[in-house]
């Protein structure tokens, strides 16, 4: 699943320190920084965005 946000590195900051796996860090993309991460119950979540 992708989400889009208005900062991506704000949200990679928030999930860390919410105790988040993150699964590959901020990269620059066609569609802006994006970075994958473990949702609550264990799925794969990608978020995007400025």
């Amino acid at each position: 699943m992708s989400v889009t946000v208005a900062d991506s590195v704000a949200r990679q900051v928030r999930d860390v320190d919410a105790g988040s796996t993150i699964r590959t860090p901020i990269t620059d993309r066609p569609f802006g920084p994006a970075f994958s991460f473990e949702g609550p119950e264990g799925h794969p979540l990608t978020a995007h965005g400025g």
